[in-house]
């Protein structure tokens, strides 16, 4: 980056001769830095999480779902059956990506993250997170999935990859791995509003909205 800004910007300036000789140590250290990090990402993974493509949900994915329901709460119905019309439908299948993860140490799912790989105009490709399900929250198992998917994106051309936290926790995980920058005047906000009243933004304060979890982008909020 530095490089490049000077051969972009700076041009006539005096001291260029000298600005291109600090150039050397940058780059002399620039391969411990990327081996430093790669060692560190590799630290954040654990052996005993593997990942990998689902093309099926089987009888686990329902038990993981009934497992971890708690009584009388409202929850999106995880079943085998649901799951294979929600992720293999035909209207979804050419685009549309389940990634599982599994303990090695009882060989049982643990979460699954759902990706779509989807195509601009400009032959742009994004992969966005679609659903996420870790119901036994582990950082080890985002990290797990966030790397294979990350893998994945590579695989396909990904221009860039679009997440969204399921909860608190994994929100700060994202932040500490990844760097999320989109340009908008505000962050997503929602209100509650009744359906006759007019939605007039002018006078309200920022603390007067909640914070939405949910990414717009997926048509929720």
């Amino acid at each position: 980056m530095y490089d490049l800004y000077i051969r972009t910007n700076i041009k006539s300036h005096r001291l260029l001769p000298l600005i291109k000789i600090s150039l050397v140590p940058i780059k002399l250290i620039s391969p411990f830095v990327q081996w430093f990090k790669d060692k560190r990402t590799f630290k954040l993974q654990p052996n005993h999480y593997k990942c990998s493509l689902c093309t099926d949900c089987d009888d686990s994915f329902t038990e993981l779902w009934k497992n971890s329901r708690k009584e009388n709460a409202t929850t999106l119905c995880r079943d085998a059956e649901t799951l294979k019309w929600l992720y293999f439908s035909k209207a979804v299948a050419e685009k549309r990506y389940v990634i599982k993860c599994i303990d090695t140490r009882n060989d049982k799912l643990v979460g699954y993250f759902v990706f779509d790989i989807a195509c601009s105009e400009k032959d742009i490709k994004t992969m966005q997170l679609k659903d996420a399900y870790i119901p036994q929250f582990e950082e080890e198992i985002v990290l797990s999935l966030i790397a294979f998917s990350m893998d994945l994106a590579k695989i396909h051309n990904v221009a860039a990859s679009v997440f969204w936290p399921i909860d608190q926790k994994m929100e700060e995980i994202l932040k500490k791995l990844i760097k999320i920058k989109r340009k908008h005047k505000h962050a997503y906000l929602y209100n509650f509003v009744n359906e006759d009243d007019e939605l007039d933004l002018e006078g309200h304060e920022d603390h007067e909205f909640i914070p939405s979890p949910i990414d717009p982008d997926r048509g929720v909020l």
